[in-house]
């Protein structure tokens, strides 16, 4: 059996419906242990909004499946009104924010999630 994680069919709905990208992006640890705020785009996935080498996910830092730094399957929706980003958390009910949803989901990048992204992303 696999142990990776299970990328959540709700979450990429999340990306699909923002128009956003889905990335591959290295992410580092920040001092407190936590992943940094900024990472670097290896490979997008979805052709929704263009991304940058470099992107700044606000809410990166909260995200859930971080295991150290190195490379990361993050499932992105634009911020309004900036250049920068969130990780798509759990769907919030019609007509709430998406940064509002609760902690957004991470995953390390592995062969097991590699197939789940090309079975699950338009």
């Amino acid at each position: 059996k696999s142990h990776a994680p299970v990328v959540s069919k709700a979450q990429v709905a999340g990306v699909v419906a923002e128009q956003g990208p889905a990335v591959v992006a290295v992410v580092s640890v920040g001092p407190d242990g936590k992943p940094m705020p900024t990472a670097v785009v290896v490979k997008t996935l979805t052709a929704g909004t263009a991304v940058g080498p470099g992107v700044e996910v606000v809410n990166l830092p909260e995200a859930i499946g971080f295991d150290g730094p190195g490379e990361y399957l993050l499932l992105l929706a634009p911020l309004r009104g900036s250049d920068k980003f969130i990780v798509v958390g759990p769907q919030p009910s019609p007509g709430y924010d998406l940064a509002a949803a609760g902690r957004p989901t991470i995953y390390r990048w592995s062969d097991a999630v590699r197939a789940q992204a090309e079975k699950l992303l338009p």
